[in-house]
């Protein structure tokens, strides 16, 4: 696989040189979580081939075994101007799945809601790492909740 040339550290100077293993971009959508929540036929059978290429995707992810994996998602902390990077050592958070399509549906859709319980790991030398990079160029925020004593809320 090609390298992807990834971090200088601003303290040392030193290049770190990462391999890109595997990528893969997922849907938004509870459906694509759960089909079952959608009763319509044809709207259930494009949620199926969703979460099946959904779990393929996490099986490939899975499979190349990766010393990290960079997530972005235009949800959870927001800044105004910034991109963030999240730094705490510990994330923590619950979905529930189903809300997305009261949001888009009305309360009437889906009949049953559940929470989906995260709790996840951030490499923070990493987290540093990318934001040496990247405010060479862009607005970028380390964000960190409690001194990084706690868990970062993920939403």
């Amino acid at each position: 696989t090609p390298a992807l040339r990834c971090c200088v550290s601003a303290l040392n100077r030193r290049r770190f040189v990462m391999p890109l293993v595997a990528a893969a971009v997922l849907p938004h959508g509870d459906f694509a979580f759960d089909p079952s929540l959608l009763s319509n036929p044809t709207s259930r059978a494009a949620a199926d081939g969703l979460h099946r290429g959904s779990l393929l995707a996490g099986r490939l992810l899975a499979d190349a075994a990766p010393d990290a994996i960079v997530l972005t998602t235009p949800h959870g902390l927001q800044t105004s101007w910034d991109v963030g990077i999240y730094q705490n050592a510990a994330l923590q958070g619950v979905a529930t799945v189903g809300r997305d399509l009261q949001e888009s549906f009305g309360p009437a859709s889906p009949r049953k809601l559940y929470p989906v319980s995260l709790d996840g790991q951030t490499d923070a030398g990493l987290a540093q790492q990318i934001m040496d990079v990247l405010s060479a160029r862009h607005n970028v925020t380390l964000q960190r909740g409690w001194n990084g004593v706690l868990p970062m809320p993920l939403h």
